[in-house]
């Protein structure tokens, strides 16, 4: 209902265990923090946190947003597009252990030192930058650091995101706390005050439902084709003719892999996305397309459970489960 100075009234309306979180009278991350209690899958109610959100800068300055890959292109291609906002820059969160993993190296042997395998990996850190710079926005590359890294791998990091363009920074909060993460959140605010972000989504809402998921298939996953049965475009054409032609596709896939298979890494081209399922979504106002291999999040409950959460009277957090 707004953030004027002495209603008192705000904070319960957003159905949140508040008590836990005002003493730390720190909102680092709007979207992630009321996205464990909130019906988050509504673009009407990510729309409303949004305009919550601009409240929140307006008072205390600028207000980041934490999603992974696939969300970021959930929140460009739809929340951005519903909102009528923009970002400014995109942070890609990599890790020196993540470019060893998709250059071939196993979980079990990611300590030791491999200055290789992480610029074999790197390719795949690299279809992320072009991705979301496909969208006309600036990239900035946080690397978070785990004590194994070595400076050289590190440095193969920086050296590759320099030359996509693109500028790479490491970020030792776990070690350092707030300190460990000051470059980079200087340079993102620079950036955004540099305003030199042009977004622009990723297709027309005026293109079918079938034509959506390809251009994402073919420009975000860098897929060859989309394989669906007849039962399943019979079905997008129906949508269509009820109304919901317009809506936005989210795509639902393994999040390991750029392909529809977890165990394919590194950056593939020349792969095919099969379309297992399709789903209306029409209250919460996109259309959910399941893609190989994946099991979808179920229902959240009626009443969530942060209502159970609060502080007793010696400070300490009850209701967790």
């Amino acid at each position: 209902e707004g953030l004027s100075d002495g209603d008192d009234q705000w904070a319960p309306q957003i159905n949140l265990g508040v008590s836990v979180l005002i003493p730390a009278a720190y909102v680092p991350d709007l979207d992630v923090r009321l996205g464990l209690y909130r019906r988050l899958s509504s673009l009407a109610t990510k729309v409303e946190l949004e305009g919550f959100a601009a409240e929140l800068i307006d008072r205390f300055g600028p207000l980041p947003k934490e999603v992974n890959t696939l969300m970021l292109v959930v929140r460009i291609k739809a929340v951005c597009r519903k909102a009528g906002i923009a970002p400014s820059v995109v942070v890609v969160v990599a890790t020196v252990r993540a470019m060893k993993m998709n250059g071939g190296v196993a979980k079990a042997d990611l300590g030791p030192e491999n200055v290789a395998a992480v610029q074999a990996g790197c390719p795949n850190l690299g279809r992320h930058i072009e991705n979301v710079k496909s969208f006309g926005v600036p990239v900035v590359v946080a690397i978070n650091h785990f004590v194994t890294d070595t400076d050289a791998e590190v440095q193969a990091v920086k050296d590759y995101v320099a030359e996509q363009g693109s500028e790479a920074i490491l970020c030792q909060h776990w070690e350092k706390g707030s300190e460990g993460t000051e470059v980079l959140a200087q340079r993102v605010a620079e950036i955004a005050d540099a305003d030199t972000a042009n977004f622009a989504p990723l297709y027309a809402d005026e293109l079918s439902l079938f034509e959506k998921i390809e251009t994402v298939a073919k420009r975000i996953y860098r897929a060859d084709e989309v394989l669906a049965d007849a039962k399943i475009r019979t079905q997008l054409k129906d949508w269509e003719e009820a109304g919901y032609g317009h809506l936005p596709v989210c795509m639902a896939k393994t999040q390991y892999s750029f392909t529809t298979d977890p165990n394919r890494r590194g950056a593939p081209l020349g792969h095919s996305v099969p379309v297992r399922e399709v789903r209306l979504s029409a209250g919460a106002g996109f259309i959910v397309v399941i893609c190989g291999e994946i099991m979808t999040m179920p229902g959240l409950p009626s009443v969530p459970a942060s209502e159970a959460i609060m502080l007793n009277d010696l400070g300490q957090i009850e209701g967790l489960f």
